[in-house]
């Protein structure tokens, strides 16, 4: 297994070719692929805690490694994503997976469509932006557009763009519970009143809510 921490160029020559000069430039060549190794790893250990970046470092790495749609005042969840797909969304530049990758990490679930899913010319596309949980920043549409042309193949054109936005609002509710109570009059009519004859009423309150009234 070769090392390449410590691989040196020399011993990767023949024999036949292992002048002066030769030694020379693998000498050379070695000190500066010692610096790229360096640099790899702390790059692969950032990378392996990105999702533990705080913002300062966040921000940093954002500008060194021109990532493209970046924003200052983007989330920090947001930015540690960025980073953590910026290697792999370069490599692909151009292409629809990059695009839907950056584009919805930056402003929502994103679906781009190719001009064969909905009859359009070559080389078109449409964009369709899932937006209603995002914090909705200063200048969203110029933002989205931006995003999308960094990141879309340079021959592309757009040809429709949709964004699904929820408007915060507030529902008033009220309720008000109404208690009242039923008066049921026993059907009792006095039809002579004798002089020497009374006549007692009483009320007499019953579960329910309801009030009969009787002769006693």
């Amino acid at each position: 297994m070769i090392d390449l921490q410590n691989i040196k160029l020399c011993s990767l020559l023949p024999p036949n070719i292992q002048d002066a000069k030769t030694r020379a430039l693998g000498a050379a060549w070695d000190l500066q692929y010692r610096k790229l190794i360096q640099m790899a790893l702390r790059a692969s250990m950032v990378f392996a805690f990105v999702m533990e970046l705080d913002v300062e470092m966040a921000d940093h790495l954002c500008l060194s490694l021109d990532i493209k749609g970046y924003k200052a005042d983007l989330p920090l969840q947001k930015k540690r994503l960025l980073i953590r797909s910026a290697l792999l969304n370069y490599s692909r530049l151009g292409t629809r997976a990059a695009l839907e990758d950056a584009v919805g990490i930056i402003h929502g679930g994103t679906t781009v469509q190719e001009n064969w899913e909905y009859g359009g010319q070559p080389y078109h596309f449409r964009v369709a932006v899932d937006a209603g949980q995002e914090e909705v920043v200063e200048n969203p549409m110029g933002r989205l557009l931006d995003t999308i042309m960094d990141y879309k193949n340079v021959r592309s054109w757009l040809d429709g763009l949709t964004v699904d936005v929820i408007e915060p609002g507030e529902i008033h509710t009220a309720a008000m519970s109404e208690i009242g109570m039923t008066l049921m009059i026993d059907p009792y009519r006095v039809k002579e009143m004798v002089q020497d004859g009374k006549a007692h009423y009483h009320a007499m309150a019953m579960q329910g809510a309801y009030l009969i009234i009787g002769e006693n």
